[in-house]
C-alpha cells in the first residue's frame, strides 16, 4: 500500500510503497478526476444537456457521462453529470465554468467533489488504501525561528545535528544524511525550508543537491501563501511544497489570528 502520492505535471502518478529493500514505486497514466454538476434544488427540474455539451467540447475533459448519485443528505438519488478531467488542476477551473452559463441563472447549478485535496481525491476515486504496510523511515529538518525568514540559512538541524556553516556545507550536511538515511518522510519546521534549500544550491552552484527520489524533479509547489478569515479572526497559511518520494511533514503551529471582525466570503 503506497504511502505517498505524487500527481506530476504531466498528469502521471507515482505510487510509493515501503517495502524492506527500500521504496518501489508504481507508475500510473491512465488517472483521470472526476466532479460532479447537479441542479442545487432537486425539484429545480433542470436540464444538463447543454452544459454537458459545452464540457464535452472542452480540451481538458476527458468525458462526460450523466449517472445516478445522492448530492446531499436528506436527498434521494437524482441524475448528475460527471465531468472526468485530464489533470487534477484543471478540476476548479472547469467546476467554475458552470456558473458561467446564462442557460442556467447564477445559484441553480452546485458542484461537488472539487476542493479535495489531491492526495485525498485519488485515494477516493481509485480505492488505494494509503496506510504504509510497514514502519516510514523520517529526517527532521528544522531551522531556528531566527532563520525562518533568511534568504540563505546559516544554521540548521539534520537528524538532531546542528549544523553551522556556509550553505555548501549546510546543503553537504543535507544531502549527505538523506544519503544515508533515504528517508520515507521529511518532517521539516517549516515549510519554506524546501524552496530555500533549493534557492541556496541553485546560488551556490550545487548542481547535484535535491531532496526528491524522483528524477529531474526535485519539488512541487502546491499552494501558495494565503490569508483566510473566519467567524471575525485572521489566519495565515503556510504555502505547501510537495518532494516527490517522499512525504513531508510540516508540525502545526498556533495560527497567528487578528481579532479584527471581516467576511469570511470577502
Amino acid at each position: 500500500m503506497p504511502f505517498t502520492i505524487d500527481i506530476l505535471d504531466d498528469g502521471r502518478v507515482l505510487e510509493w510503497e515501503a517495502t524492506a529493500d527500500g521504496a518501489v514505486t508504481t507508475e500510473r497514466q491512465d488517472y483521470t478526476p472526476r466532479f460532479y454538476v447537479a441542479a442545487r434544488d432537486p425539484d429545480a427540474g433542470l436540464d444538463l444537456t447543454t452544459l454537458q455539451s459545452v464540457y464535452d467540447q472542452h480540451p481538458d475533459v476527458v468525458a462526460t457521462e450523466m449517472v445516478t448519485r445522492r448530492p446531499g443528505f436528506r436527498r434521494d438519488e437524482e441524475a448528475v453529470l460527471a465531468v472526468d478531467v485530464a489533470h487534477i488542476d484543471r478540476v476548479t477551473p472547469l467546476a467554475r465554468q458552470a456558473r458561467q452559463l446564462s442557460d442556467y441563472p447564477v445559484g441553480d447549478l452546485a458542484c461537488f467533489n472539487v476542493d479535495f485535496s489531491r492526495e485525498f481525491r485519488y485515494c477516493l476515486e481509485t480505492g488505494v488504501n494509503p496506510t504504509p504496510a510497514s514502519e516510514l523511515s523520517t529526517l527532521r529538518l528544522s531551522v531556528p525561528v531566527t532563520e525562518t525568514s533568511n534568504d540563505v540559512y546559516g544554521k540548521l538541524t539534520v537528524a538532531g545535528d546542528t549544523v553551522t556553516g556556509s550553505p555548501t556545507d549546510i546543503l553537504t550536511a543535507v544531502q549527505g544524511a538523506l544519503d544515508a538515511h533515504d528517508p520515507d518522510v521529511l518532517v521539516c519546521s517549516t515549510s519554506e525550508i524546501v524552496p530555500t534549500l533549493y534557492e541556496m544550491a541553485t546560488a551556490d552552484g550545487v548542481d547535484d543537491f535535491s531532496l526528491s527520489r524522483w528524477p529531474d524533479i526535485d519539488f512541487q509547489q502546491l499552494a501558495s501563501r494565503s490569508t483566510y478569515s473566519s467567524y471575525g479572526r485572521v489566519g495565515h497559511s503556510p504555502a505547501r511544497y510537495n518532494v516527490p518520494g517522499r512525504a513531508i511533514i510540516f508540525p502545526p503551529r498556533r495560527p497567528h489570528c487578528s481579532q479584527q471582525k471581516r467576511s469570511a466570503f470577502a
